[in-house]
């Protein structure tokens, strides 16, 4: 194997597999698509890989997670379910 096969595997290859099983992998994981839905993503990646992966990466909606503020808990004294010695989930506060 020369320095040219090497130089091209690590360009262009990896970041092709690396697409490809992202995309296979976040339609699988993705909570709001249909079952219907994955399936035909899922189809479509496997079949084309490139251009499906493409495709996939561009038309799918960007979900954002709400987070949490803890610094509305913070300014009211310790967070609910912190304690001394770390996380504890089975302390109640009342408020």
């Amino acid at each position: 194997m020369d320095w040219w096969e090497i130089i091209l595997f690590v360009v262009v290859i990896t970041p092709i597999i690396v697409l490809w099983l992202g995309s296979v992998l976040d339609a699988i994981t993705r909570q709001d698509l249909s079952g219907a839905m994955k399936v035909l993503w899922i189809l479509a990646v496997l079949l084309f890989p490139i251009v499906g992966s493409l495709v996939y990466i561009l038309v799918r909606p960007t979900v954002i997670v709400p987070q949490t503020n803890l610094m509305d808990e913070t300014w009211q004294g310790t967070p609910r379910g912190v304690t001394d010695m770390g996380f504890d989930e089975t302390r109640q506060t009342t408020n």
